[in-house]
């Protein structure tokens, strides 16, 4: 043992290896961080070599990226596989509900249209809803600073006529202004010319919806002591035989100071719109072309005889006219002799 202890070439034996191993880490160290330090210049420089080398190393590594990412991937389909099934079964549910409370809607509204047409039947009311429509397409837009107004792609082609009431899926969007044969002028319900009788409340109050180049307009001509509250509905009244009552408008928005309404149709975003071919009701009865009597004077006063179905105006005997004529005479000669006396 003791000679073991004093043995030097014992401990040079066991130091040497490791101080070699020390001095060959040292020297790998240096060399690879040598070398990246020489990448990383070489890479801000975009030394050619080093991109080619970089192009190599992806793709030399790509098998085994996509090989590693494959169950990656798969799970992460799996996840959003699951979280679109919990929402289609959470909006299923919705849907179902919502079909429950249409089909109650429409089995109400149904009844409540038969009880309609009963009364219409029984009061020999005439139903104003068979109109037909034409449907076109916004072209253009001339809307401005102080006018709202656009273009459709339909005409008098198409049975357009102006004054007609346009419409789209929302509800109501103006009037045709200018109708020529193949395009037509749409003054919008926000132009400050719009005038639109209106009937909003619980009570039906009536108004005139004035619009003034606001996505609001305002119900002008309201009562003062108006019961109107907020979110009550805005329809079309018929006032004036204009547009058929029971149009959709819009909802009140705001009672004070002024009564607006937020319309159900954005005016910025109307793109197909349909104009209904809605006949005021009372053309016919100021158009004399359709009055019999009126066709049959007009004839008679052209010096012609009236057609067969004409009506034919009721004609005075000769002696019925000269007596009347006499009569008259002789109350002009009495008034001439009250204001010679007078004088």
């Amino acid at each position: 043992m003791k000679v073991l202890k004093a043995d030097p070439y014992a401990r040079r034996h066991t130091a040497a290896p490791t101080r070699r191993l020390e001095a060959a880490g040292g020297v790998s160290l240096f060399a690879f961080m040598f070398l990246s330090l020489s990448l990383i210049v070489l890479s801000r420089l975009n030394h050619g070599a080093v991109q080619d080398l970089r192009a190599r190393l992806v793709e030399g590594m790509l098998p085994v990226l996509e090989t590693v990412s494959v169950p990656a991937i798969r799970v992460r389909q799996m996840r959003e596989r699951l979280e679109t099934y919990v929402n289609v079964l959470g909006e299923l549910d919705q849907l179902e509900h919502q079909k429950q409370q249409v089909e109650r809607w429409q089995a109400r509204a149904l009844e409540l249209e038969r009880e309609i047409d009963k009364y219409r039947q029984l009061v020999n009311a005439r139903d104003l809803r068979t109109f037909s429509f034409v449907t076109g397409r916004v072209v253009a837009d001339g809307r401005g600073v102080f006018a709202r107004s656009v273009i459709l792609n339909v005409g008098t082609r198409a049975g357009v006529a102006s004054g007609r009431p346009v419409v789209d899926a929302g509800g109501l969007v103006g009037r045709t202004l200018n109708a020529g044969e193949r395009a037509t002028r749409v003054l919008l319900l926000t132009d400050p010319n719009s005038r639109i009788p209106v009937r909003f409340g619980a009570e039906g109050l009536e108004g005139v919806l004035v619009g003034d180049t606001t996505p609001t307009p305002e119900i002008a001509f309201a009562p003062q002591s108006t019961t109107a509250k907020v979110n009550d509905e805005v329809r079309t009244s018929g006032r004036g035989g204009l547009f058929p009552p029971g149009l959709a408008i819009g909802r009140i928005t705001t009672i004070s100071p002024r009564v607006r309404v937020s319309l159900y149709t954005d005016p910025d975003q109307i793109d197909f719109v349909s104009v209904l071919l809605f006949e005021r009701p009372e053309v016919d009865a100021f158009d004399g072309a359709a009055d019999p009597a009126l066709v049959a004077a007009r004839a008679t006063a052209a010096g012609g005889e009236p057609k067969r179905g004409d009506m034919a105006l009721p004609v005075r005997p000769p002696r019925a006219v000269a007596r009347d004529a006499g009569r008259q005479q002789a109350v002009r000669r009495e008034r001439r002799t009250q204001r010679g006396r007078g004088q």
